[in-house]
């Protein structure tokens, strides 16, 4: 497979962004946090969840829960050495 057809396999779940590049929303959010960006698993969050809306997919709510997952046994790894 290649061209488009390649492309649209690797979309997994939806963001709600709309056209918004992630740089300019990653450093608007930032804004809102008083000048401080937010880590890429809380960004992944905001932009594939709402409060009105939930999660944009089931896919997304996954990675989301495995990133924190893994997050969390680096976190408890590092603690241990």
């Amino acid at each position: 497979m290649s061209g488009k057809q390649g492309q649209s396999i690797k979309l997994k779940c939806n963001h709600f962004m709309g056209s918004k590049a992630f740089v300019a929303s990653r450093a608007e959010i930032g804004e809102q946090l008083e000048g401080v960006e937010p880590d890429r698993i809380e960004f992944y969050k905001d932009t594939h969840y709402s409060v009105v809306k939930g999660w944009s997919s089931q896919h997304a709510e996954t990675n989301c829960n495995s990133m924190n997952d893994l997050k969390l046994y680096i976190l408890r790894e590092e603690s241990l050495q």
